[in-house]
Protein backbone atom coordinates (compact mmCIF):
# COMPACT_ATOMS: atom_id res chain seq x y z
CA UNK A 1 0.00 0.00 0.00
CA UNK A 2 1.32 3.12 -1.40
CA UNK A 3 0.48 6.56 0.53
CA UNK A 4 2.15 9.46 -1.59
CA UNK A 5 5.31 7.97 -2.08
CA UNK A 6 5.64 6.56 1.21
CA UNK A 7 5.62 2.63 1.10
CA UNK A 8 3.01 1.73 4.04
CA UNK A 9 5.39 -0.84 6.03
CA UNK A 10 2.72 -2.72 7.73
CA UNK A 11 -0.56 -4.33 6.19
CA UNK A 12 -4.23 -3.71 7.00
CA UNK A 13 -5.69 -6.02 9.72
CA UNK A 14 -7.61 -8.94 8.15
CA UNK A 15 -11.17 -8.16 7.76
CA UNK A 16 -10.24 -5.23 5.81
CA UNK A 17 -12.64 -4.16 2.28
CA UNK A 18 -11.62 -1.82 -0.23
CA UNK A 19 -14.17 0.84 -0.90
CA UNK A 20 -16.96 0.70 -3.67
CA UNK A 21 -19.33 2.98 -4.73
CA UNK A 22 -23.08 1.97 -3.37
CA UNK A 23 -26.20 3.99 -4.86
CA UNK A 24 -27.49 6.72 -2.71
CA UNK A 25 -31.78 5.92 -2.29
CA UNK A 26 -34.32 8.33 -0.95
CA UNK A 27 -37.54 7.43 -0.39
CA UNK A 28 -40.73 9.39 0.22
CA UNK A 29 -44.06 7.79 1.72
CA UNK A 30 -47.25 7.23 -0.69
CA UNK A 31 -50.59 5.58 0.60
CA UNK A 32 -50.14 2.16 0.02
CA UNK A 33 -46.20 2.16 -0.64
CA UNK A 34 -43.27 4.38 -1.53
CA UNK A 35 -41.76 6.48 -3.81
CA UNK A 36 -37.93 5.73 -4.17
CA UNK A 37 -35.85 7.89 -6.21
CA UNK A 38 -32.18 6.69 -6.95
CA UNK A 39 -28.82 8.49 -7.89
CA UNK A 40 -25.08 7.46 -8.48
CA UNK A 41 -22.92 7.47 -5.04
CA UNK A 42 -19.94 8.37 -4.43
CA UNK A 43 -16.56 7.00 -2.36
CA UNK A 44 -16.88 10.47 0.14
CA UNK A 45 -20.56 8.77 1.37
CA UNK A 46 -18.21 7.12 3.48
CA UNK A 47 -15.55 7.42 6.11
CA UNK A 48 -13.21 4.16 5.61
CA UNK A 49 -10.77 3.55 8.32
CA UNK A 50 -7.66 1.39 7.91
CA UNK A 51 -6.99 -0.56 10.76
CA UNK A 52 -3.19 -1.66 11.54
CA UNK A 53 -1.62 -4.46 14.63
CA UNK A 54 1.07 -3.38 16.58
CA UNK A 55 3.05 -0.91 14.05
CA UNK A 56 6.40 0.18 15.39
CA UNK A 57 6.30 4.25 16.69
CA UNK A 58 9.96 5.07 16.45
CA UNK A 59 11.56 9.06 16.23
CA UNK A 60 15.06 8.11 14.55
CA UNK A 61 14.37 4.89 12.57
CA UNK A 62 16.76 6.52 9.11
CA UNK A 63 19.04 9.19 9.12
CA UNK A 64 17.92 12.02 6.51
CA UNK A 65 20.53 14.58 7.05
CA UNK A 66 23.66 14.87 8.93
CA UNK A 67 26.72 17.26 9.17
CA UNK A 68 29.38 17.72 12.26
CA UNK A 69 29.59 21.57 11.84
CA UNK A 70 30.05 24.01 14.46
CA UNK A 71 31.75 26.71 14.03
CA UNK A 72 32.37 29.60 13.55
CA UNK A 73 27.87 29.62 13.33
CA UNK A 74 25.17 31.98 12.57
CA UNK A 75 23.62 33.45 15.66
CA UNK A 76 19.93 34.05 15.67
CA UNK A 77 18.56 36.85 17.57
CA UNK A 78 14.93 37.46 18.57
CA UNK A 79 12.21 37.09 15.61
CA UNK A 80 14.89 35.57 13.91
CA UNK A 81 15.14 31.96 12.38
CA UNK A 82 17.75 29.36 10.44
CA UNK A 83 16.33 26.64 8.31
CA UNK A 84 18.24 23.38 7.07
CA UNK A 85 18.04 21.92 3.75
CA UNK A 86 15.82 18.55 3.64
CA UNK A 87 15.90 17.36 -0.05
CA UNK A 88 13.59 14.61 -1.61
CA UNK A 89 14.89 13.40 -4.72
CA UNK A 90 11.86 12.23 -7.25
CA UNK A 91 10.14 8.96 -6.19
CA UNK A 92 11.19 9.63 -2.58
CA UNK A 93 9.69 10.52 0.80
CA UNK A 94 11.03 12.05 3.86
CA UNK A 95 9.11 12.37 7.40
CA UNK A 96 11.51 14.43 10.04
CA UNK A 97 10.93 13.15 13.42
CA UNK A 98 14.08 14.19 15.43
CA UNK A 99 17.41 16.14 15.28
CA UNK A 100 20.35 16.89 17.05
CA UNK A 101 21.37 20.23 16.55
CA UNK A 102 24.81 21.83 17.32
CA UNK A 103 24.07 25.08 19.38
CA UNK A 104 25.60 27.71 21.73
CA UNK A 105 23.77 29.95 23.46
CA UNK A 106 24.90 33.81 24.63
CA UNK A 107 24.66 33.50 28.45
CA UNK A 108 22.02 36.24 28.43
CA UNK A 109 19.84 34.61 26.22
CA UNK A 110 16.51 32.91 27.84
CA UNK A 111 13.46 32.07 26.57
CA UNK A 112 12.49 29.06 23.85
CA UNK A 113 13.29 28.03 20.55
CA UNK A 114 10.22 26.44 18.42
CA UNK A 115 11.66 23.41 16.03
CA UNK A 116 9.33 22.86 13.06
CA UNK A 117 9.33 21.58 9.72
CA UNK A 118 8.60 23.50 6.31
CA UNK A 119 8.13 22.54 2.92
CA UNK A 120 9.42 23.92 0.10
CA UNK A 121 8.61 25.64 -3.47
CA UNK A 122 12.05 25.68 -4.23
CA UNK A 123 13.59 28.11 -3.45
CA UNK A 124 13.73 28.15 0.42
CA UNK A 125 10.91 27.14 2.91
CA UNK A 126 7.34 27.89 1.80
CA UNK A 127 4.80 26.75 4.27
CA UNK A 128 5.23 25.43 7.68
CA UNK A 129 3.94 21.62 8.02
CA UNK A 130 4.23 21.05 11.46
CA UNK A 131 5.87 21.21 14.81
CA UNK A 132 8.76 18.76 15.61
CA UNK A 133 9.23 20.35 19.32
CA UNK A 134 10.86 23.30 21.31
CA UNK A 135 14.07 24.16 22.78
CA UNK A 136 14.23 25.07 26.55
CA UNK A 137 17.29 28.28 25.66
CA UNK A 138 18.72 27.21 29.13
CA UNK A 139 19.26 23.86 28.23
CA UNK A 140 21.73 24.87 25.36
CA UNK A 141 25.20 25.01 26.98
CA UNK A 142 26.82 28.41 27.01
CA UNK A 143 30.56 27.24 26.93
CA UNK A 144 30.75 25.39 23.90
CA UNK A 145 28.50 24.24 20.76
CA UNK A 146 26.65 20.93 22.33
CA UNK A 147 24.19 18.45 20.29
CA UNK A 148 20.86 19.88 21.62
CA UNK A 149 18.03 16.74 21.23
CA UNK A 150 14.62 17.74 19.92
CA UNK A 151 12.50 14.53 19.18
CA UNK A 152 8.25 13.96 18.56
CA UNK A 153 5.81 10.84 18.25
CA UNK A 154 4.62 12.85 14.41
CA UNK A 155 6.75 12.66 11.82
CA UNK A 156 5.99 15.70 9.26
CA UNK A 157 6.08 14.66 5.64
CA UNK A 158 7.84 16.18 2.87
CA UNK A 159 7.53 14.91 -0.92
CA UNK A 160 9.33 14.83 -4.33
CA UNK A 161 10.68 17.55 -5.94
CA UNK A 162 11.11 19.73 -3.89
CA UNK A 163 11.87 18.24 -0.37
CA UNK A 164 12.00 20.97 2.70
CA UNK A 165 13.39 22.08 5.47
CA UNK A 166 13.80 21.53 9.36
CA UNK A 167 13.25 25.20 11.02
CA UNK A 168 14.60 26.24 14.29
CA UNK A 169 12.57 29.46 15.06
CA UNK A 170 14.10 32.57 18.00
CA UNK A 171 10.74 34.43 17.85
CA UNK A 172 10.30 33.30 21.42
CA UNK A 173 13.89 33.98 22.23
CA UNK A 174 14.12 36.85 24.71
CA UNK A 175 17.27 38.27 24.63
CA UNK A 176 20.78 37.54 23.62
CA UNK A 177 21.77 35.34 20.82
CA UNK A 178 22.00 31.35 20.18
CA UNK A 179 23.96 30.50 17.75
CA UNK A 180 23.57 26.93 14.98
CA UNK A 181 26.78 25.82 14.35
CA UNK A 182 28.07 26.10 10.52
CA UNK A 183 30.40 25.67 8.33
CA UNK A 184 31.78 24.27 4.62
CA UNK A 185 30.33 24.42 0.80
CA UNK A 186 26.86 23.78 1.03
CA UNK A 187 23.68 26.03 1.26
CA UNK A 188 21.10 26.97 3.87
CA UNK A 189 18.51 29.66 4.63
CA UNK A 190 18.17 32.69 7.20
CA UNK A 191 15.10 34.63 8.16
CA UNK A 192 14.54 37.84 9.56
CA UNK A 193 11.61 40.25 9.58
CA UNK A 194 13.04 42.85 7.95
CA UNK A 195 14.79 40.73 4.96
CA UNK A 196 12.35 37.48 5.17
CA UNK A 197 13.77 34.37 3.89
CA UNK A 198 17.67 34.86 2.45
CA UNK A 199 19.93 31.97 1.29
CA UNK A 200 23.19 31.81 3.18
CA UNK A 201 26.40 29.61 1.88
CA UNK A 202 27.44 27.04 4.43
CA UNK A 203 26.51 23.89 6.42
CA UNK A 204 24.49 23.92 9.43
CA UNK A 205 25.45 21.29 12.28
CA UNK A 206 22.88 18.51 13.06
CA UNK A 207 21.53 14.95 12.44
CA UNK A 208 18.35 14.69 11.61
CA UNK A 209 16.20 11.88 11.91
CA UNK A 210 12.95 10.05 9.64
CA UNK A 211 10.23 8.30 12.09
CA UNK A 212 8.34 5.33 11.68
CA UNK A 213 5.01 4.12 10.59
CA UNK A 214 3.01 5.48 13.49
CA UNK A 215 4.54 8.32 13.61
CA UNK A 216 4.31 9.30 9.83
CA UNK A 217 0.55 8.12 9.17
CA UNK A 218 0.29 10.52 12.25
CA UNK A 219 2.10 13.18 10.49
CA UNK A 220 0.12 12.64 7.21
CA UNK A 221 -3.17 12.88 9.17
CA UNK A 222 -1.74 16.51 11.27
CA UNK A 223 0.44 18.22 8.58
CA UNK A 224 -0.73 21.69 7.85
CA UNK A 225 -3.67 21.89 10.81
CA UNK A 226 -2.32 23.89 12.83
CA UNK A 227 -3.87 26.82 13.57
CA UNK A 228 -4.44 29.39 10.76
CA UNK A 229 -3.05 26.15 8.49
CA UNK A 230 -4.90 25.00 5.68
CA UNK A 231 -5.91 21.48 6.89
CA UNK A 232 -5.67 18.14 5.18
CA UNK A 233 -3.92 18.11 1.73
CA UNK A 234 -4.64 15.36 -1.14
CA UNK A 235 -3.10 12.46 -1.05
CA UNK A 236 -2.73 9.80 -3.86
CA UNK A 237 -3.53 6.42 -1.91
CA UNK A 238 -2.26 2.87 -3.88
CA UNK A 239 -4.46 -0.15 -3.09
CA UNK A 240 -2.44 -3.58 -2.49
CA UNK A 241 -4.59 -4.60 -5.60
CA UNK A 242 -4.11 -1.82 -7.83
CA UNK A 243 -6.74 0.97 -7.75
CA UNK A 244 -5.24 4.53 -6.89
CA UNK A 245 -7.39 7.03 -5.09
CA UNK A 246 -7.08 10.75 -4.38
CA UNK A 247 -7.72 10.88 -0.11
CA UNK A 248 -7.85 13.03 2.90
CA UNK A 249 -6.67 11.60 5.80
CA UNK A 250 -9.02 12.68 8.35
CA UNK A 251 -7.39 11.45 11.76
CA UNK A 252 -4.92 9.00 12.69
CA UNK A 253 -6.29 6.86 15.94
CA UNK A 254 -3.52 4.73 17.81
CA UNK A 255 -3.24 2.77 21.39
CA UNK A 256 0.28 2.73 22.54
CA UNK A 257 0.89 -0.37 23.96
CA UNK A 258 4.45 0.11 24.07
CA UNK A 259 5.51 3.60 24.72
CA UNK A 260 8.42 5.48 23.32
CA UNK A 261 10.30 7.36 25.89
CA UNK A 262 12.86 9.06 24.43
CA UNK A 263 14.35 9.89 21.03
CA UNK A 264 15.53 6.05 20.39
CA UNK A 265 13.13 4.50 22.00
CA UNK A 266 10.80 2.18 20.11
CA UNK A 267 7.20 2.33 20.67
CA UNK A 268 4.32 -0.16 19.61
CA UNK A 269 0.74 0.93 18.47
CA UNK A 270 -2.73 -0.27 17.31
CA UNK A 271 -3.81 2.14 14.87
CA UNK A 272 -6.76 2.97 12.67
CA UNK A 273 -6.09 5.44 10.18
CA UNK A 274 -10.09 6.96 8.80
CA UNK A 275 -9.46 7.70 5.27
CA UNK A 276 -11.67 9.76 2.94
CA UNK A 277 -11.12 8.85 -0.43
CA UNK A 278 -11.94 12.35 -2.72
CA UNK A 279 -11.83 10.41 -6.27
CA UNK A 280 -10.67 6.99 -8.14
CA UNK A 281 -7.64 8.57 -10.07
CA UNK A 282 -8.33 6.92 -13.91
CA UNK A 283 -12.22 6.71 -13.18
CA UNK A 284 -14.00 8.46 -16.42
CA UNK A 285 -17.51 9.40 -17.05
CA UNK A 286 -18.97 7.59 -19.80
CA UNK A 287 -21.47 9.07 -22.52
CA UNK A 288 -24.42 7.02 -23.48
CA UNK A 289 -24.82 5.75 -26.80
CA UNK A 290 -28.07 6.51 -28.61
Amino acid sequence: MLLDTYEIEHRPRKGYAPPIRAGRLAADRTYGGAVVHSSAGHLSDQIHTISYHRVESLASKSVLYTQASEAPGHAMAATGALACPIPVGAGLFAAPASMTAKLLRAVAATGLLSVEVWDSAGAGPRTKVGLLGVIDVADISSVAFTDVECWSDVAWPLLPPNGGFVVINAAQLAGGTVTWGEAGAGAYYSYTPAGGWVLEVGVLGATIWQGSQYPILRGMAGAYCYPGGSGPADRTLEMDDGHRYTVRIIATRGAYSLTPMSRTGVGRANVDMDVMFVAEIGEQDLTPGP
